[in-house]
């Protein structure tokens, strides 16, 4: 399997709500020496609560079923004390542009502290020998929020509109 590096897009942006980080890269066959995983370093530039992360996704081949699995971390490396919330959306296309998915798979995480790291797992829909297109956003968010953070819990919930 490799990484079309022509194709590796990574796009930083800043709003109030947080820090989005998108990736974009395309990979071809899925039949070469497995596991196979590719692992990204960002920080944000943000002036309240800088926050350092390590992004991975890992492809598995499971020879029996002749498909390929897909899981993703996401590892808060940083030392600040408050807590902020992480999101990763992932997006799968075929070479033709059609989503292999409804709507983009997501993994969350609300009061993440450094050392934290969340985790999820794609599936199985994938098949050796096939190329991909993927896309990835990774927003973290509610480290511009004045309160206190350090109490928070990972649950969670599908409203990602407020900080805590």
């Amino acid at each position: 399997m490799s990484l079309n590096n022509q194709t590796v897009k990574i796009i930083e942006e800043h709003t109030n709500e947080g820090h989005y980080v998108h990736y974009s890269f395309s990979v071809t066959d899925l039949v070469a020496i497995q596991p196979w995983s590719i692992t990204w370093d960002f920080q944000t530039e943000c002036e309240f609560v800088a926050t350092s992360w390590r992004f991975r996704i890992l492809f598995r081949q499971f020879s029996k079923k002749r498909r390929v699995s897909c899981s993703v971390s996401l590892k808060r490396r940083d030392s600040e004390k408050r807590g902020v919330k992480a999101f990763v959306w992932i997006s799968f296309f075929d070479v033709d542009g059609r989503s292999l998915f409804d709507f983009p798979k997501r993994i969350y995480s609300e009061g993440i502290l450094p050392g934290d790291e969340m985790h999820g797992s794609i599936g199985d829909r994938f098949f050796r020998g096939q190329t991909l297109y993927i896309g990835i956003t990774i927003f973290i968010r509610c480290c511009h929020s004045e309160s206190d953070l350090d109490h928070t819990t990972n649950v969670n919930t599908d409203d990602d509109r407020r900080c805590f």
